[in-house]
């Protein structure tokens, strides 16, 4: 059927078609290719193809344009060819299908006119029902309502009464909470004189003793009792504040340039830290109320947690500007009124930092005293949790406010806001005269924190020379290697660490990590024979590196004693449930240690001896944890599979274990007792006692079916094995004398 421009038309049950083509060039006809476009169907023109047909299949209804294009064997193109056609709809598309449609649809929606006006009828008819009921509904609410009133003015008496009661209880924890504050601040009190008696003979002694080692301990001591003195002083100052006697007296000072002094103390130990310190104001003179002696213990508690949390190669940056912000709302010791619709200026103070940042849970604990004990866990244990305590209750006499921004792995940022002017202070608050001159104290804790970090650089420096040393000797003299135990030690603590490694220099080599994440990366680098580590580390913190370290076939047979500061059977359960193999809770004897790191080794020396009894068995016969039993059948494997090839050593073992040299000889050595190459070689051995006893062959033939290319060399190492020649060992077995040479394998 054609339409009348004269293009054929299919009906809707024809519009799956084929169409064939065909180019007038008969020349290797076989080799002509095709290629299609159907216009409203293709998108684009499909592949070179030497079929000569295209086929279409439900295809829609509408007008359709075939194109067609032919190469022939000489990739010469033909002109494009085009076909027009149209198929057709079905019936229920037609016209006369719609307007049977519209027909059904009109009367459809007249009769749901008609249902819908006798629903409404029916609706109103039960509305005008619930109406009068409601009315009587009412009128018993109403009644009910009365007598309720009755009954919550009675209540309402009852309340006041137990308000009054409240408040007595109230006032009773109040004082409660003032005999505490008072009982606290004169047993705080009592801590510095013994203190001062501790620190005083420690700085004589310092100056009278040369011994290096000595003096090393007796500086600890020093710091950390002129630590606990600041911690002790700190307490005092919270306590003072509870107790509402500590004032603040504010003078005029220009802000800037006090900061920029403050920041200058810093900058040592930033150096040694290797972290970036940046001090930006926009003005070089901001005049505003504050007391220095306080906001100097503000700013250098903010910079001191920045320093400590902020790694190597970090920034730490110390921002002071002037904002003007729509009346921020003010704590409750501000003269500012909720009702004053005024604009407030004030003066913004940002520390911040590039550490590991505060989980968001944590957020609303961070000021809380103590809170990185009780709130943090282990992973954020440097702090004391009274710096920020402290910080803000000082912020909160000058009428400021201090918020914190952080995010997990970005940095955290300490925001203070302190009102310019001075009528937000009380007439007592104000230095009018500013008769104290302000000198900078000497804080004991940023003195410890730079000796912490000396301390740390020395060793650092100890640590490389020590792991350079182990890094030339592992390929090159592995026997002299094997002969000294290699303990890491896992601490950040420089003092900690200085402590444990003390009592373990002269007998095993050290290897220290100042964090779990280096912990790791030295013990997969130099495998060591035992592990000491802290649990409480940031970052990756103990239990993370014992589950790594269990978990992983080239570190999985290492021993690991963890230490912690908490002594409760769920801290102890979860290290020994990840692979711990003890425990030592803090504060320890080294007595203790030394002892539990020799039973340690002892265990590990009678698995070895296990193992080389068990050495003729099969490898799920031997029993050593499961990672690394898996480690030794693969072993075990790959020797059997290259038993006869004399050339197979340890070499061979590392690349088919896909291992280093270094992670298979001191693994290898740490599960048996032997070093690869004798591991081999006996187990050859092993496998040759067995041939012999089973009558495979003479002595030159199970010498080189177990890879031994000499005999001589295959009968001297038999005989320093088993005590006795290949030749008499058959001639044993021949004469049926079994029992005599059992005897001889025990005794060797």
């Amino acid at each position: 059927m054609k339409t009348k421009d004269g293009n054929p038309e299919l009906s809707y049950d024809d519009r799956n078609i084929i169409i064939h083509c065909a180019l007038p060039f008969f020349e290797k006809e076989d080799e002509t290719r095709y290629r299609y476009f159907l216009e409203g169907y293709n998108k684009t023109w499909s592949n070179l193809t030497k079929n000569p047909q295209a086929e279409f299949t439900n295809l829609d209804s509408g007008y359709y344009i075939f194109h067609a294009q032919a190469v022939n064997v000489y990739d010469i193109e033909s002109t494009e060819s085009t076909f027009r056609f149209r198929v057709l709809p079905p019936w229920y598309k037609t016209w006369y299908a719609y307007l049977f449609y519209s027909i059904i649809g009109f009367f459809a929606i007249a009769f749901l006119i008609k249902l819908r006006y006798r629903y409404l009828e029916k609706e109103k008819k039960r509305l005008e029902k619930e109406k009068q009921n409601l009315e009587i509904i009412v009128e018993e609410r109403t009644k009910e309502i009365k007598e309720r009133s009755r009954e919550i003015s009675e209540k309402n008496i009852q309340l006041e009464d137990q308000t009054k009661k409240l408040q007595e209880q109230s006032d009773k924890l109040k004082e409660l909470d003032q005999i505490k504050s008072r009982f606290f601040a004169n047993i705080s009190h009592e801590f510095r004189t013994p203190l001062t008696l501790i620190i005083s003979p420690i700085e004589q002694m310092l100056q009278s003793i040369n011994d290096r080692k000595q003096k090393k301990s007796l500086n600890t001591v020093l710091q950390n009792s002129q630590r606990l003195l600041t911690l002790i002083n700190q307490l005092l100052d919270l306590s003072k504040i509870d107790s509402g006697k500590m004032k603040i007296r504010a003078s005029l000072n220009n802000i800037v340039s006090f900061l920029k002094g403050l920041l200058g103390s810093f900058e040592g130990l930033a150096d040694q830290c290797g972290i970036k310190l940046e001090f930006i104001t926009q003005e070089e003179e901001i005049l505003i109320y504050f007391d220095p002696y306080r906001m100097e213990e503000i700013v250098f508690n903010l910079l001191i947690n920045a320093l400590k949390f902020t790694p190597s190669g970090g920034n730490v940056s110390l921002i002071v500007s002037r904002n003007r912000g729509n009346r921020w709302t003010m704590d409750s010791s501000s003269i500012i009124s909720e009702n004053e619709d005024i604009d407030l200026k004030y003066i913004r103070i940002s520390v911040s930092d590039t550490g590991p940042g505060i989980a968001p849970h944590q957020m609303n604990h961070i000021f809380d005293r103590f809170s990185n004990t009780d709130e943090m866990g282990e992973k954020i244990q440097k702090g004391s949790g009274i710096g920020l305590a402290l910080s803000r209750e000082l912020i909160h006499l000058h009428h400021g406010k201090i918020i914190v921004h952080s995010r997990l792995g970005e940095g955290t940022e300490f925001e203070i806001l302190l009102p310019t002017g001075n009528s937000h202070l009380k007439p007592d608050e104000i230095d009018s005269e500013n008769i104290r001159p302000f000198k900078p104290e000497k804080h004991t804790e940023l003195d410890m924190l730079y000796s912490c970090e000396k301390s740390q650089d020395d060793l650092s420096n100890e640590n490389t020379t020590q792991n350079d040393d182990i890094a030339s000797t592992d390929e090159g003299k592995e026997s002299d290697e094997s002969d000294r135990i290699v303990i890491l030690l896992v601490e950040d603590n420089a003092d900690v660490r200085q402590y444990i490694k003390e009592p373990l220099e002269g007998m095993y080599k050290i290897i220290e990590a100042e964090n779990g994440l280096e912990g790791i990366q030295l013990a997969k680098e130099h495998i060591p024979d035992l592990i000491i580590s802290d649990i409480m580390m940031p970052g990756t913190d103990g239990y993370e590196l014992c589950k790594t370290l269990k978990n992983d076939i080239e570190t999985s047979h290492i021993p690991i004693i963890l230490l912690t500061a908490k002594a409760s059977e769920d801290s102890l359960m979860e290290g020994l449930k990840i692979g711990a193999d003890d425990y030592i809770t803090k504060p320890f004897n080294s007595r203790i240690l030394l002892s539990k790191i020799k039973n340690l080794i002892e265990i590990r020396r009678q698995l070895q001896e296990k193992i080389q009894i068990q050495k003729t068995l099969l490898p799920p016969e031997i029993e050593v944890k499961s990672l690394d039993r898996k480690f030794m059948e693969e072993v075990h494997d790959i020797i059997l599979a290259n038993l006869s090839d004399p050339e197979f050593d340890i070499e061979m073992l590392t690349r088919k274990l896909l291992m280093g040299r270094s992670s298979v000889f001191r693994k290898i050595k740490a599960i048996t007792g032997e070093t690869p190459n004798d591991y081999i070689r006996t187990f050859r051995l092993h496998r040759a006692e067995q041939l012999f006893r089973q009558s495979s062959g003479n002595v030159t033939e199970v010498a080189m079916e177990v890879g031994f290319s000499s005999s001589s060399y295959f009968s001297t190492c038999f005989t320093k094995l088993f005590g006795i020649t290949p030749k008499d060992f058959i001639h044993e077995i021949a004469s049926g004398n079994t029992e005599i040479i059992l005897e001889k394998q025990k005794k060797k």
